[in-house]
């Protein structure tokens, strides 16, 4: 395996909105609204999970482990803020989010040596400037629950196919 630069991951993280713009805008709102269970969320709830992460998370992490208060754990993150929060969680706004989380960066012209200073995350490990990147693509990729979720509402259409189509025997995770 080649290694990896973390400036890559924008490549993903610049998609994302376009994906989930071209998923879930338009459709029923069956589609965006539905959750498997009371432990797992519905594309609605994923969605605003990172604009709520892009807005209390992200970018505040980043800002603190460039600041001289990077010695301080920060504060878990609440994945489900967004959801004591009115306003649409669709991807429009998303979009223009994380567009402008992606801008910061650029204009704030990181060095390669500030890719080094190290941040605590709440369990108490350390990280780098430079993980943050690569940690928010992983993290998109690894976001099945807005497919999942939408597969699993044809659970008893498939019928006697359903044993072929692995995202409707998976448990969900919470």
């Amino acid at each position: 395996m080649s290694e990896f630069y973390p400036t890559r991951s924008i490549e993903i993280l610049e998609r994302t909105p376009a994906t989930l713009h071209t998923l879930l805008s338009g459709v029923r709102n069956e589609w965006v609204e539905y959750a498997e269970n009371l432990n797992t969320r519905s594309p609605n709830n994923v969605v605003g999970e990172w604009m709520q992460g892009k807005c209390t998370d992200s970018i505040p992490r980043r800002d603190r482990v460039l600041s001289d208060e990077n010695n301080v754990p920060f504060a878990s993150f609440d994945h489900f803020a967004q959801l004591t929060e009115s306003g649409g969680n669709l991807p429009d706004p998303f979009e223009s989010l994380r567009k402008k989380n992606l801008e910061i960066p650029r204009s704030k012209n990181i060095r390669e040596d500030q890719l080094n200073h190290p941040g605590i995350q709440p369990d108490f490990r350390l990280f780098r400037l430079r993980n943050l990147p690569s940690a928010s693509a992983v993290y998109v990729l690894g976001q099945d629950q807005i497919t999942r979720a939408m597969a699993r509402l044809y659970t008893k259409n498939v019928n006697t196919w359903g044993t072929y189509l692995k995202v409707l025997n998976d448990s969900p995770e919470s």
